[in-house]
């Protein structure tokens, strides 16, 4: 290693240098000065002694420094030796996440030009922002492995509310109507009463994040209520014409960093939700029969199982109504195809609005219907006589023809001590329909 490479060396030797360089002066500093017999300064041994003890005092000074300023330095050294370490084998994917070990600090003390306050205030940075880094990470991978919306959401709102002092979140939709509504809670909740829809509108037309500090609010946190130190509005545009906003009750006040890694965060958000609902639409197309718009035999069958195993897990009766069209022939020989198709469809929406929101309804064959309910006895047939009923009364026009069309439905029912599976279920209402046919059709029959 080269002398000026090394500064400790060099501070040796300059040292060492100014203590001879003091030694050889004292004798003329001892007669010019202390007025000193020049018979005693002005001699061999005199000077000799002088340089020995300038150089003394030399190697002191240097103990003195080193023991001072470079063992600081020295621990300055092997903290940024103990960080870059860290950072190095995070690179080159050894650890997965930067050591936040205590020791990576100094003493804060003001010597040393305070290289210790500005080396901690530089660790302090580094440490941020590898930080950020690996949650945004690991923020992507969470949202990469969510397709569902209402998945998406619980993934994100979990990840925030876990790694930040948020209370709770919010996500309200604006839509092609121009009607406010809440898609998902998380942790907490507010009446939307309609000066917060009027609020909310304004926000999103804004398009710009909006942050309150001591708002004059109560956010709803289990049983309790909370006032939040701050809360965040964060507004997303979707290709679909629609608007999300994003609200965040925190019980801290964010700092500008805080605020810049959070709308990194909620940009990887807005690109999840878009695929999210690119994937739910793809899906609804692939679930949905095209003509009558309930689910398709395929998809409603999966539903219907998803039901079907639900009633079993929680013990309660599942039933299953099969619906088909009298005499749904004579109508397209005596019509025509278009107007069966128009039959079909208006059908299948009449029974779709008499079923619950919960129950599940498909196309299971040319003019049959399936649907699962998971409810009383009595209720079916309740139910299922007021949908006969219905269709009985209705008078179905399509091109200046007034049509009569009537049902006859089968119902199959499945105990929770039952082992029935859903195939034999559906068979047994197949037969129920078969005897209500038999039976003069326009009727319910159970089997």
């Amino acid at each position: 290693m080269r002398l000026k490479d090394n500064v400790i060396l060099q501070s040796a030797l300059l040292m060492l240098g100014f203590g001879v360089l003091i030694g050889v002066l004292f004798p003329f500093f001892s007669d010019v000065v202390l007025a000193l017999p020049k018979t005693k300064v002005y001699t061999t041994a005199f000077f000799v002694v002088c340089i020995i003890a300038g150089i003394i005092v030399g190697f002191i000074g240097f103990l003195i420094i080193k023991i001072t300023i470079i063992k600081r330095l020295g621990n300055l050294k092997d903290k940024i030796n103990t960080i870059s370490t860290n950072i190095q084998n995070y690179i080159e994917g050894k650890i997965k996440y930067v050591e936040t070990c205590t020791d990576c600090f100094v003493e804060s003390n003001k010597d040393v030009y305070e290289l210790g306050i500005k080396y901690n205030l530089f660790i302090s940075i580094i440490r941020q922002f590898f930080w950020q880094y690996q949650k945004s990470d690991e923020f992507y991978l969470n949202l990469s492995e969510s397709l569902e919306i209402k998945e998406l959401n619980n993934t994100f709102a979990k990840f925030i509310t876990d790694n930040f002092n948020c209370l709770g979140i919010e996500i309200f939709n604006l839509d092609k109507t121009g009607n406010v509504g809440i898609v998902y809670s998380y942790l907490a909740r507010q009446d939307l009463s309609e000066n917060k829809k009027e609020s909310i509108k304004n926000i999103l037309e804004k398009g710009q994040l909006v942050r309150f500090q001591n708002p004059s609010i109560e956010v709803s946190i289990a049983v309790v209520s909370i006032k939040p130190k701050e809360v965040i509005f964060i507004p997303i545009e979707t290709k679909k014409s629609e608007s999300y906003l994003v609200v965040f009750y925190f019980d801290i006040y964010l700092k500008p960093d805080d605020i810049n890694f959070f709308k990194r965060l909620m940009y990887q958000y807005s690109l999840a939700l878009e695929r999210s609902l690119a994937y739910e639409h793809m899906q609804g197309i692939a679930a949905i029969d095209e003509l009558t718009g309930i689910y398709n035999r395929r998809f409603g069958m999966l539903r219907l199982s998803e039901d079907y195993s639900r009633a079993k897990r929680f013990s309660s009766p599942f039933y299953v109504m099969m619906f088909d069209i009298d005499h749904f022939k004579d109508i397209n020989d005596a019509f025509g195809h278009q107007t069966g198709d128009y039959i079909l469809e208006q059908v299948a929406k009449i029974i779709k609005s008499l079923l619950r929101i919960e129950d599940v309804l498909l196309r299971y064959g040319g003019d049959e219907f399936v649907a699962g309910l998971i409810c009383k006895f009595e209720n079916v047939l309740e139910k299922a006589q007021s949908i006969r009923n219905a269709i009985e009364k209705q008078i179905f026009l399509f091109s200046d023809l007034e049509i009569k069309v009537t049902i006859s439905v089968g119902i199959s029912k499945s105990q929770p001590s039952d082992e029935v599976k859903l195939e034999s279920l559906i068979k047994e209402s197949d037969e129920a329909l078969y005897n209500a046919k038999g039976a003069g059709r326009n009727r319910v029959c159970a089997k």
